[in-house]
């Protein structure tokens, strides 16, 4: 099944924010989107790109801001159902439309569509024998799946199925074979903050070169105020000295990029919050700022907790700015889990309602 998205107009295409929660909203219903694009709002153009995506779509989402007057034009041989305030529908062939007249400050109208098809997503950890083994398993069920890279070390599976039988059986099978391995849901710091709350365990970080970007993950998850209390964002090397304790001394030989200073600030930032769990990072995101010995992209991320102790990690990532931070983060969090594999991994019986 694929799924289209045509913005009509340009109101919504710099409020990327808007954007990502509308999209994420259709998402949860449809299970993602295949393309997504904005067109001009002249009628004729409209009923081409319309037509073309209805052609290679089974569900496709119009998205309006100024009202149903002129999308009723590019209509008018057609007649378009009011499901709810600001919600329409119509099908054209094979293809169901949901037409979504929305406004900033109001709710987002109904979303009328969903997904024929069950689906669950896995994050997989490990080698690649053990992804191969784990696809063969999948062969032994009515469920397709596609496969995608997340970050180094960690892919992502979604699945689909007719059904919730073939996933409770395949569920059967992850948890005698693969739990170590896999974890259902489409967020890891949701999936963090929520073992971490059902054991009762705090966490605190101290970031350079992600500016807050772990901690904003971590609390955009409900319930986060019962293991965070703070952190933090200790940019400078000042800030790495006076608020966690980073000696001058591991600044100044060994630069505030280096392993020596994010052991410090893990131990700093962990007593000063009083925290189970401290996370860190130090490194150089760029354009600019890298060396021949430290070159852009050269990152390094810690873990320690009073179960495990501290691990620390080299990074060397490439890519613009952005890239490297947020997959800094994800790195963090990769670690975070693979360091911890008995308090994140657990078997799907416990993460459903089999």
């Amino acid at each position: 099944m694929s799924n289209a998205l045509i913005y009509v107009g340009t109101a919504l295409q710099y409020n990327q924010n808007y954007r990502r929660y509308l999209e994420d909203t259709i998402t949860k219903r449809v299970g993602g989107l295949d393309q997504t694009f904005f067109v001009e709002e002249d009628a004729e153009r409209v009923l081409l790109d319309i037509q073309h995506m209805q052609e290679i779509s089974s569900n496709l989402f119009i998205i309006v801001t100024e009202g149903m007057e002129f999308i009723s034009k590019v209509f008018i041989e057609h007649t378009l159902d009011l499901v709810s305030e600001g919600s329409y529908t119509l099908s054209i062939g094979l293809c169901m439309i949901n037409i979504l007249d929305v406004r900033l400050e109001e709710v987002l109208p109904q979303i009328v569509l969903q997904e024929k098809y069950m689906q669950q997503l896995f994050f997989f950890y490990d080698s690649l024998s053990q992804m191969n083994t784990f696809e063969s398993q999948l062969s032994r069920f009515e469920i397709s799946y596609q496969k995608s890279s997340f970050i180094n070390g960690v892919v992502t599976y979604m699945l689909k199925a007719k059904g919730d039988q073939q996933f409770k059986d395949l569920f059967l099978v992850v948890d005698e074979k693969f739990y170590e391995q896999t974890i259902l849901g489409d967020d890891l710091s949701k999936h963090i903050v929520d073992c971490l709350i059902d054991k009762e365990m705090t966490i605190t970080c101290a970031e350079s070169c992600t500016g807050g970007m772990i901690a904003s993950r971590l609390v955009n998850n409900s319930g986060i105020s019962a293991i965070f209390e703070g952190s933090v964002v200790s940019y400078s090397n000042d800030v790495k000295s006076r608020l966690i304790g980073v000696s001058e001394q591991t600044l100044h030989r060994h630069g505030a990029v280096s392993e020596s200073c994010v052991r410090e600030m893990l131990t700093g930032v962990m007593h000063k919050f009083e925290a189970d769990i401290a996370l860190a990072v130090s490194g150089i995101a760029g354009p600019d700022g890298g060396t021949e010995e430290k070159p852009v992209g050269t990152i390094f991320i810690g873990v320690k907790s009073i179960v495990q102790g501290m691990k620390i990690e080299k990074l060397q990532l490439n890519g613009n700015r952005n890239h490297i931070q947020e997959s800094t983060v994800l790195s963090v969090f990769k670690l975070l889990i693979q360091s911890h594999k008995s308090l994140f991994f657990k078997k799907v019986s416990k993460s459903l309602d089999m």
